[in-house]
């Protein structure tokens, strides 16, 4: 069994890119959180996960679309990924996500 095993969104062309390969000597992933913003995990706020591929780059070419840069689809796995802890299974609920950063305060 492959245990926690999800389909993330990626930016491979994220802003913070550059500043963390100087500070750090690597690229950290940039993952799509439950806010809409890109973060390197989910301890404040789950990242977005899906458990079926194609639905998965089906959002991912959504939010290619309103952001403007490129989205794709990777895969994670690992006992660090808890659903309501530190993801959060994609349901239409949180489309807006795809699209941009969002206030839920």
């Amino acid at each position: 069994m492959l245990g926690n095993f999800y389909f993330v969104l990626i930016m491979a062309d994220h802003g913070l890119i550059p500043i963390e390969r100087e500070h750090h000597g690597r690229s950290v992933p940039r993952y799509l959180n439950l806010n809409g913003r890109w973060a390197a995990s989910g301890k404040k706020v789950p990242l977005l996960v899906w458990t079926d591929q194609d639905a998965a780059k089906n959002a991912a070419s959504i939010a290619t679309a309103a952001r403007k840069k490129t989205v794709t689809v990777t895969s994670v796995a690992g006992s660090e990924f808890k659903i309501g802890k530190s993801i959060h299974v994609f349901t239409p609920l949180d489309h807006e996500a795809l699209s941009g950063y969002l206030d839920r305060s």
